[in-house]
């Protein structure tokens, strides 16, 4: 899209595709050790974020010291708990499920909750108009609007692929559920 970029990825593990365009390369990088770069960056863009990191305020100023004049930061997060408007999901296993693992997560230091963190986060390491902006996403089809009947599809897929992956080591290793 930008072959004149250098796009950068980091990832804790080397899991990431071969079949890339030539501007980009993946590294083997924790985000939340002392960042190395000696260029300064254009754009930081941090995803999927949530229940990994335990200082925040060092990985926002570490992404701005690393932002030139005028860069930007974009961070896409999601909720562990699931919300209604109508309030149906309240006394929910899907609602219940997220508390235990926002509490599972505090026990280890970190959060679940930064989609409701990351602006103010941004602010006190000291980023300048931080803008926000919230989707809603349903899990399954039930929306009558299509595209959000399609993403509901595609949503609903991805907790039922990752459910498991997410839950068995918070709630087995950290809140001692046997299985």
């Amino acid at each position: 899209m930008h072959p004149s970029a250098t796009v950068i990825g980091t990832d804790l593990s080397p899991i990431q595709p071969g079949f890339v365009p030539p501007n980009v390369k993946f590294e083997v990088d924790d985000c939340c050790d002392e960042w190395l770069y000696r260029n300064p960056f254009d754009f930081v863009h941090l995803r999927g974020m949530y229940g990994s990191i335990a200082d925040w305020h060092q990985l926002y100023t570490q992404a701005l010291q690393h932002l030139r004049p005028g860069g930007y930061i974009e961070q896409v997060e999601a909720s562990a708990v699931v919300r209604s408007d109508d309030g149906s999901v309240e006394n929910t296993k899907m609602k219940e499920l997220g508390v235990l693992g926002e509490q599972a997560t505090a026990k280890l230091g970190k959060s679940l909750s930064v989609v409701d963190e990351m602006k103010d986060g941004m602010i006190k390491a000291g980023f300048i108009d931080v803008t926000e902006r919230s989707f809603k996403i349903p899990i399954g089809p039930w929306p009558k609007d299509q595209g959000l009947k399609t993403l509901g599809r595609y949503n609903r897929l991805m907790f039922e692929e990752s459910l498991e992956m997410w839950s068995m080591m918070l709630f087995t290793r950290v809140l001692g559920v046997s299985v």
